[in-house]
């Protein structure tokens, strides 16, 4: 049906000759092993208006002909055919024809030479939204050009841009604003796979921009490389400044010569949002240009600190405190020093120059005061200085300083500070929570004393057969109540570990019964840690009958010769060295039960 529609179409068009498709031709190549040759590659066209009889291939040394006939092809399953023969110093040209069993004759397929493939001319490599953009004039009168490739310096392919019309390449494996750019080839690809070898001179580096913004002075500098691959000089015609302020339009705030790559830009408010990029202009063509990568930016000036705030000087141990502050973030700072105060007589102990501290988050600063003190309260207070030298001092905070006595046989005395900063700070306490160990141990939670105490009472009477070492700490959490943005931080600062050792406390009974509950005589010792220790026993003559020198060994009422006492009163003579280290003695009587 197709075919006799053919057929009337070319009776009725009788003034007009119907032609039928031609074979599609893709590659010419030239071949150099065993003697110049040139393999010849086309498609069957899929003509169906009739029976397939022959393909011819016509060829020329020259581009306008005459071309003649090289060979006849009979099988249309034959899809190459290779020149043998030739002049390896001619250009050869080819097309084909087909030809079928209907009315009509053949199209001319295109005409494709054995020239190597072109590199196309590469305009400019700009960068448009942070990525590098390759921008080239196509060749579209290489018919064989299948794709344009990008190729690296060891001239293996990078990626390929299908269609001989495409004019443009996004390198988007590289982000511009990561530093300079240096672009690839760019050439051509038949669909037989053949390439160009003679690659182009010049590698083309788009403009790369940097800024140095000046924090004391109401400008920033500009300044950027020169662009690249424009002749053998890199010759630029003129280089423009753009800005963007606040999202708006983007302006042109100022236009240098090929020689001047610097700028300063002055025409803004300090918190303005800037972006900025340099356009360069081909020598010749002002129609060919490239920008550079886009920096943005929220302009700022070094100022002093609306607010600059120690907030807690916390013990890590007893000689490490970690010191915290705020300094607002519309100050730049170039270094802060600590000065630790004595809080009474608001007297500098020392100075902490140009501490190295940690930035923990937006306006949060830290230091390790690995040197703190631990015999007594000191205060810290925040000195600052930016790039311009300008200075200023924050508020102080007193640590968290606890002291401990003991009040009683059995009972300590903890206190700690009523304020840690000045009463024009306002700050609320929240809790605060009492830590005990024993002899320098684990610490457990004894006690959340109210807000309102500044002291606490522990009995530790239960713990009497210890030796007597305690140990405290306490740790407060706090806010404050009006210091935006800090308003809503909960702070917390530990004391340091504040420890005592308790009075030794003897005990001595005043009568035991041999066998009895009470089988021996000996003393009760409380918070004892000495080995000086020793109880002599005595009869009303003034005779010695016992001596130890163990706290845990007692008279059981046998007399030095290995004879029972007679009921009686006695006289002991007890001397000890107490935790203290003060040596103690004591005498009393006491009376035998039998």
């Amino acid at each position: 049906m197709r075919k006799l529609t053919f057929l009337l179409f070319c009776v009725v068009l009788s003034d007009l000759i119907c032609q039928y498709k031609s074979p599609i031709l893709t590659c010419i190549t030239r071949k150099t092993a065993g003697g110049a040759s040139n393999e010849i590659e086309w498609k069957d066209p899929n003509e169906t208006c009739g029976a397939f009889q022959k393909f011819e291939i016509y060829s020329a040394t020259n581009k306008n002909g005459p071309f003649t006939l090289l060979t006849t092809i009979n099988l249309i399953t034959t899809t190459t055919y290779n020149h043998t023969g030739i002049n390896s110093s001619n250009t050869y040209y080819y097309y084909m024809t087909s030809t079928y069993n209907c009315a009509g004759s053949s199209n001319f397929s295109d005409t494709l030479s054995d020239t190597l493939m072109p590199y196309p001319p590469l305009l400019a490599i700009s960068i448009e939204n942070n990525f590098p953009v390759y921008k080239w004039k196509p060749v579209l009168d290489q018919k064989k050009i299948w794709a344009y490739v990008l190729i690296n310096f060891g001239s293996s392919f990078v990626d390929t841009v299908i269609g001989r019309e495409k004019t443009e390449y996004i390198d988007s494996s590289f982000q511009a604003s990561s530093g300079i750019y240096t672009g690839h080839m760019v050439g051509s690809l038949s669909a037989c796979g053949e390439k160009g070898l003679s690659p182009p001179i010049f590698r083309h580096r788009p403009v790369f921009l940097s800024l140095a913004s000046n924090p004391c002075e109401d400008e920033v500098e500009l300044s950027w490389t020169k662009y690249q691959g424009w002749g053998p000089n890199d010759e630029v015609k003129a280089y423009e400044i753009f800005v963007t302020k606040n999202n708006g339009l983007e302006e042109l705030v100022g236009t240098n010569d090929s020689s001047s790559r610097t700028f300063r830009y002055k025409d803004f408010l300090f918190g303005d949002t800037l972006c900025i990029r340099i356009k360069a202009y081909h020598p010749t063509d002002m129609s060919i240009h490239s920008f550079s990568n886009q920096l943005c930016f929220v302009s700022s000036k070094s100022q002093v600190p609306t607010l600059l705030q120690a907030l807690s000087a916390s013990y890590i141990d007893s000689y490490k405190t970690k010191v915290r502050w705020y300094c607002s973030p519309d100050a730049i700072p170039k270094s802060f020093d600590l000065l630790v105060i004595d809080p009474r007589s608001s007297g500098v102990i020392r100075t902490l120059e140009k501490v190295n501290y940690v930035k923990e988050g937006i306006g949060y600063y830290s230091f390790l005061d690995s040197f703190g003190e631990s015999k007594k309260p000191v205060a810290y207070r925040v000195r600052y200085e930016d790039l311009c030298n300008n200075k200023s001092e924050g508020g102080q905070v007193i640590t968290n300083f606890t002291t401990v006595n003991q009040i009683g046989l059995y009972k300590n005395e903890i206190k700690w500070p009523k304020s840690y900063f000045h009463d024009t700070i306002l700050y609320s306490k929240l809790k605060y929570e009492l830590y005990f160990s024993t002899s320098g141990g684990g610490f457990t939670k004894i006690a959340e004393p109210t807000i309102a105490d500044a002291r606490f009472e522990h009995n530790v009477e239960d713990y009497y057969q210890t030796e007597g070492k305690f140990c405290y700490k306490l740790i407060v959490s706090y806010k404050f109540d009006t210091m935006k943005p800090i308003n809503d931080s909960l702070l917390a600062m530990a004391s340091p570990a504040q420890c005592i050792d308790m009075r030794t406390v003897l005990w001595m009974p005043n009568a035991f019964k041999i066998n009895g509950v009470t089988p021996v005589f000996k003393p009760k010792m409380y918070f004892f840690n000495s080995n000086v220790f020793s109880m002599k026993i005595f009869n009303r003559w003034g005779r010695q009958i016992f001596e130890t020198n163990d706290p845990g060994q007692g008279w059981n009422g046998t007399m030095d010769n290995g004879q029972l006492a007679s009921e009686d009163s006695y006289v002991y003579l007890v001397s000890y060295s107490g935790n203290d280290g003060v040596k103690v003695e004591k005498t009393g009587t006491f009376t035998l039960i039998k």
